[in-house]
């Protein structure tokens, strides 16, 4: 009974966050879990995760989905930045547009990221919708008219 509420209070604790902050606390601790959760998907610094709006399927460098961020960073600098990171983590970029709502698409061995970077309004900051999946290399033949 003594170890109920401990529990019961931190499940609410829990339920009441809807971000996930993947580089604030004990940076050894989040380190850990980033990689345990994302593998090595290099990610801004001062990123949250939206939880809610989040979806991982798998783990580690395994994973597949949707991770929504925040950033503090401006759009155009965001943009610079996660192009820089990617590329620096090994990732071969196949495509960019930096618009209004830019795009960065990235693959490495047999998974493509896609990364949607907007203005994240009223709040400022930007707003990244990172999509991870496999990369599909048997693609069927082109057919000529």
């Amino acid at each position: 009974m003594k170890l109920t509420a401990p529990l019961l209070a931190l499940l609410i604790l829990l339920t009441g966050c809807n971000t996930l902050p993947v580089v604030d606390g004990q940076k050894e601790e989040i380190d850990l879990f980033r990689k345990q959760l994302l593998g090595e998907m290099p990610l801004p610094l001062g990123a949250k995760i939206d939880n809610e709006a989040s979806l991982i399927l798998g783990n580690g460098e395994n994973w597949t989905g949707r991770v929504i961020l925040s950033v503090s960073m401006a759009a155009a600098e965001t943009f610079n930045t996660l192009r820089e990171q990617f590329q620096g983590g090994g990732w071969t970029l196949l495509s960019s547009v930096k618009a209004k709502n830019s795009i960065l698409v990235f693959t490495r061995f047999d998974r493509t990221v896609t990364l949607e970077i907007n203005e994240a309004g009223l709040t400022g900051g930007s707003r990244i919708v990172l999509s991870v999946a496999p990369r599909n290399n048997a693609l069927p033949p082109v057919r000529k008219p």
